[in-house]
């Protein structure tokens, strides 16, 4: 499940927009309007903070990520997983 920028309306407007343009297969994410290509900012205080504490590490490390991960107290694979899933480039 994906999360929605909008309400159900304005889904059921974009997906039958697409719809309409696709001749066969899937819609895809890159059919989608750019808007809605993108998923939001993280949602809860948590997930906002826990991004917060993970740039501030890789900016205090000068970027160094194996340096970031270790102050954090994570493995270098751990921090790159929470960096793509909380859209860190």
């Amino acid at each position: 499940m994906q999360p929605w920028p909008g309400n159900l309306a304005e889904l059921r407007r974009v997906i039958q927009t697409v719809a309409g343009t696709r001749a066969t297969g899937d819609i895809v994410p890159a059919d989608l309007p750019a808007s809605h290509r993108e998923a939001p900012a993280p949602a809860s205080p948590f997930r906002q903070a826990e991004r917060e504490v993970i740039v501030a590490a890789i900016e205090a490390a000068g970027g160094n990520k194996l340096r970031a991960a270790r102050a954090l107290g994570v493995s270098r694979s751990t921090l790159y997983n929470r960096m793509r899933a909380l859209r860190i480039t």
